[in-house]
C-alpha cells in the first residue's frame, strides 16, 4: 500500500534537495577551482620571483663576403640568410656544455642564478652537480632561426633584467669568437693549400727550365724558338723553289720534247 505525501510537502523536499544540490556544486567549483587559482595566485603574486627575459636578434656574416663587417654582428631588423652550416653550428654552440661552462668560468653563472633573494623552487642550487646546473640552463637560454629571414633570435631568462643581459651579451661574444676563429683556421687551410700549390707549380718550371737548359747544351741551341723558326724560314723557300721547278717542267714538256736538253736539265 502507498501512501503519498501532501503537495506542499513534495514541494518542500524539492527545493531543499535543490539546495543541497546547489551546495555541493558551489563547493566543488571553491575546491576545484577557487582554491587553486587562490594558491596560483598566492604563489606567483607572494612567492614566485620575476623573471626578466632579455632576446637578442643577430645573424651570421661570412667574413670573405663583408670584410668590414664581424663575423657574427646585432642586428635589429630582418636581411639576407646566411650559411646554414655556420647557423646549426651557433646553435649548438649555445646549446653546448662548452659554453655553460665558459660561463661559470668567466661570468659566474652559478652565483647569479643561486642568489639567496630568489623563491627556492626557481632559484638554482649553489651545490648542484654540472648536469643537474646544464638542465638549468638549457630551461633558461633558447636559441631560434628563421629560415626565411636568416635571423636568430636568443633569449635569456634571469631574475633581473642586468643579468639576463649581461648573460646574453657573453653567450653573443662567445659565439662571435667561435665563428671568427672556425673563420681564421679556414682562411688559414685556404691559404696553405695555395700555397702548397704555388711551390709545386715552381718546383715544375724549375724542372722544366732545367731540362730546356740541358737540352740547349746537348744541340748548342741558345734559342730554340728562333732556330725552329729559321728552320721553318728555310723549308718556305724551298718549297717556294721547287714549286717554280715545276712550273717551268710542266710549261718545257708541253712546248718541247720529253728527251730534249732543257727537258732533261729541268727534270734534274
Amino acid at each position: 500500500m502507498t501512501t503519498s505525501l501532501p503537495a506542499d510537502t513534495r514541494a518542500a523536499t524539492i527545493k531543499q534537495l535543490r539546495k543541497m544540490r546547489i551546495k555541493r556544486m558551489a563547493l566543488r567549483l571553491a575546491i576545484g577551482v577557487g582554491l587553486p587559482t587562490l594558491a596560483a595566485a598566492a604563489w606567483y603574486g607572494l612567492i614566485v620571483t620575476p623573471r626578466y627575459e632579455s632576446v637578442t636578434t643577430f645573424t651570421i656574416q661570412s667574413a670573405d663576403a663583408a670584410p668590414s663587417v664581424g663575423a657574427l654582428q646585432l642586428l635589429m631588423s630582418s636581411v639576407g640568410g646566411s650559411a646554414n652550416h655556420d647557423v646549426m653550428l651557433v646553435q649548438e654552440y649555445i646549446r653546448s656544455r662548452d659554453m655553460l661552462a665558459h660561463l661559470i668560468a668567466e661570468h659566474d653563472y652559478v652565483e647569479a642564478y643561486a642568489r639567496g633573494d630568489a623563491d627556492f623552487v626557481s632559484r638554482l642550487d649553489a651545490d648542484a652537480g654540472f648536469e643537474e646546473v646544464y638542465d638549468f640552463y638549457v630551461s633558461h637560454v633558447s636559441v631560434e632561426h628563421d629560415s626565411a629571414s636568416g635571423v636568430l633570435d636568443l633569449r635569456v631568462q634571469a631574475f633581473d633584467h642586468e643579468t639576463s643581459h649581461r648573460i646574453g651579451q657573453a653567450i653573443l661574444d662567445a659565439s662571435e669568437e667561435m665563428v671568427n676563429r672556425l673563420s681564421e683556421t679556414a682562411r688559414d687551410d685556404r691559404i696553405s693549400l695555395a700555397q702548397r700549390e704555388m711551390e709545386r707549380a715552381e718546383a715544375r718550371r724549375a724542372a722544366a727550365r732545367q731540362a730546356l737548359q740541358v737540352l740547349q747544351s746537348e744541340h748548342g741551341e741558345l734559342n730554340p724558338r728562333a732556330s725552329a723558326e729559321a728552320i721553318l724560314a728555310v723549308r718556305s723557300r724551298l718549297e717556294g723553289e721547287l714549286a717554280i721547278g715545276r712550273a717551268a717542267l710542266s710549261t718545257l714538256r708541253a712546248t718541247m720534247p720529253l728527251t730534249s736538253p732543257e727537258v732533261t736539265a729541268a727534270r734534274r
